[in-house]
């Protein structure tokens, strides 16, 4: 049977960045150079530029009172440049011991205004905080950096009716602006009644700053207890891409939640909403708003196409990675593209489009047409991840064909000199419509646990347990893990290949449901999974990390033997038969911080393409459609130099209607 080969390679420079990320730490994930990060807080769009807060700690990689907001802005929403802390706590004033979370609206006279809630720490031996309502605006609102904010005096709200017993009251988010049919602002805070459901606080003004009245709430839930952090848009069944046409069809209301506490993940609902109100009764709901074990508290913002885009916490796994070993702790996931499936009863994500301008090097398996096989138990090498493969980008569809379940096998980085780096897989069973990540790198566990379903989590209510309740927990889960039972996250699918959305090349809706597509981002410790459902997964596998701060790196370890494998990426099925593999790519990924790409760009000076008739005009393809998307986005980065590797795939025999890659084989290909 014939195979694929890469026969030649040719280079060239051209106007663009290559930045060299740190190894094994988020590049292309939202997070300070050091210290604690958790809620992304008021993303706005102003003067051409998009600011993104966040709750930060900047002297310590756990949580602590005194949180400022944290700040980065950015052109595109792809590359971002890190700025001073815009809030910081002020003595004596009602956020002293720390800046919570919160939103920026732009007023009516175009001053962008911060409303969040301020804290003061109860008196020993009380717990918890007195939060305030609070609103900052910029001492320069024509600085288009908008670096400095002054707190304005006071609080912008009135507290709750005395006779509601409130079990929090935080968060502040617009619901609306005036509009020629509505001249009030009406805004809503995090709540919970105590002892009765979860709740969201309506406010409405026709001021911004002042003059705010209490509606009520704007729904009611007994499912959890608290509500944080609650954000609403609207969606649309339109075409997300900022290229498509805009042909509306459906337009919902999602309205997503995080209850109670960080160790249950967010929810969301689709509905109708009007004048301070929900319908939470007819709403479809609560669906997890991602499958993954991480994220809490996300923020939404508007971007000058018109789109929602989504921003989360990813949290750490305690049990894989104490807080406070490291430098640094937690990030945000990569920005997400919503809108409505096309019967209006789901919503779908998808990475950032923009996003695939930081891919830097096209190292891709490719079928160009022809279906590959997947041999069952028998892992095949993604060519080119080794030296890549913690900051990845990674498009794989797969076909049913006679298999159960396939599996991408992230085996750690053994070499990292840090004991305790471990791998992991991304498993996908079609006969449950189960996808899941594995904390386990063996082939027998993983088929045996793929086939398994995962049940929904449980929601943990408040009050939340005690610090060493939590490590108990903790040390629960590493025996049952040491037992033989890893650690699962993941869900069901929808109808996998009913609703594809707008990335790859596969027509999934007409392949049917025995195809599945995944996006699968890989940054340091932190992976995101994008479905051909429309789902997202994220989670945290740590293949190996800096060393914590007290520890002494001696060199290589071993992790379960292996070493052989070390940082490498795999693709293998399980079942009676081979699955088809019909498209795969692997692309390395630069860093989006504009400071990190102007120190660590690479200005390499590269020998002519080899000449040959095949290698020349691919290479003059894929200049040109380089120098084209650097023409289109010439304000995203500083000039540098880009180095492209052009990996030409020829055949070398005639090939079968389907070759079957071996663990030997690889392929490494340019579009």
């Amino acid at each position: 049977m014939a195979s694929l080969t890469a026969v030649s390679t040719a280079s060239m420079a051209v106007a663009r960045s290559v930045a060299k990320p740190k190894t094994l730490r988020p590049a292309f994930h939202m997070a300070p150079r050091s210290g604690w990060i958790n809620d992304p807080n008021g993303p706005v769009y102003h003067n051409g530029q998009y600011h993104m807060f966040y709750q930060h700690v900047p002297d310590s990689s756990e949580w602590q009172w005194g949180l400022v907001w944290g700040h980065a802005k950015s052109q595109d929403l792809v590359n971002w440049e890190h700025l001073p802390p815009a809030l910081v706590p002020e003595a004596n004033t009602p956020d002293r011991d720390g800046c919570f979370s919160g939103c920026t609206a732009v007023d009516i006279d175009g001053t962008p205004t911060m409303l969040y809630t301020g804290v003061v720490r109860k008196p020993e031996p009380q717990h918890g905080a007195f939060e305030h309502q609070l609103v900052a605006i910029p001492t320069d609102p024509s600085d288009p950096d908008l670096k400095v904010w002054k707190q304005l005096p006071g609080t912008f709200l009135p507290a709750p009716p005395a006779d509601m017993d409130v079990t929090g009251w935080r968060d502040p988010f617009v619901l609306e602006k005036p509009s020629e049919i509505n001249p009030y602002w009406y805004v809503m805070v995090g709540s919970g009644i105590e002892h009765k459901t979860a709740t969201a606080l309506v406010y409405r003004s026709k001021n911004l700053r002042t003059g705010w009245e209490f509606v009520g709430p704007l729904c009611e839930s007994n499912i959890s207890t608290m509500w944080e952090c609650p954000i609403m848009a609207k969606l649309t069944s339109a075409n997300p891409h900022p290229a498509a046409s805009n042909n509306s069809h459906l337009q919902r209301h999602m309205f997503c939640v995080s209850p109670d506490y960080c160790v249950n993940m967010a929810q969301y609902y689709l509905g109708d909403y009007a004048e301070g109100k929900f319908d939470l009764e007819n709403a479809a709901g609560p669906q997890p708003l991602d499958l993954g074990d991480v994220l809490y508290a996300p923020n939404v913002l508007t971007d000058k196409h018109g789109r929602s885009v989504l921003w989360g916490w990813m949290q750490e796994r305690p049990a894989l990675r104490p807080a406070g070993k490291y430098d640094s702790s937690c990030c945000l996931c990569v920005p997400r593209v919503l809108y409505l499936s096309p019967d209006g009863q789901a919503m779908l994500q998808e990475p950032l489009p923009e996003l695939k301008l930081l891919r830097q090097q096209h190292t891709a398996w490719t079928t160009e047409g022809i279906p590959l096989s997947l041999l069952p138990g028998s892992p095949v090498d993604i060519a080119g991840t080794v030296s890549g493969s913690s900051h990845m980008d990674m498009e794989i569809t797969v076909s049913k064909g006679d298999a159960d379940s396939f599996a991408v096998v992230l085996h750690p980085f053994v070499e990292a000199g840090v004991a305790g780096a471990a791998g992991a897989a991304i498993t996908y069973c079609w006969k449950t419509n189960t996808l899941q990540v594995i904390s386990s790198t063996d082939l027998a566990t993983l088929e045996r646990f793929a086939a398994v379903p995962i049940a929904r989590p449980v929601l943990k209510h408040l009050p939340a347990p005690a610090a060493d309740e939590m490590e108990a927990a903790r040390h629960a889960e590493m025996e049952a893990v040491a037992a033989g039972t890893p650690l699962r996250c993941g869900g069901q699918l929808r109808v996998a290949g009913a609703v594809k959305p707008y990335s790859g090349a596969v027509n999934l809706a007409a392949a049917g449901d025995s195809v599945v597509s995944l996006r699968v981002l890989i940054d340091g410790s932190c992976v995101e999974v994008f479905t051909c459902s429309g789902q997202a997964l994220g989670t945290r596998v740590y293949r190996g990390d800096e060393a914590p701060l007290d520890a002494e790196v001696s060199g290589p370890v071993s992790c379960n033997g292996a070493a052989a494998y070390s940082g490498q990426i795999q693709l293998v099925s399980f079942g009676a038969g081979p699955a088809l593999l019909l498209d795969a790519s692997a692309y390395a990924m630069s860093s989006m911080w504009v400071q990190e790409q102007q120190q660590e760009a690479a200005v390499v000076v590269l020998p002519q393409p080899a000449a040959t008739a095949v290698t020349t005009a691919a290479a003059e393809v894929l200049q040109g459609l380089i120098v084209a998307e650097a023409a289109a986005s010439a304000a995203m980065l500083p000039v540098t130099q880009l180095t492209v590797d052009v990996a030409m795939a020829q055949v070398a025999g005639p090939l079968s209607p389907i070759a079957v890659l071996s663990p030997s084989a690889t392929v490494k290909a340019a579009a």
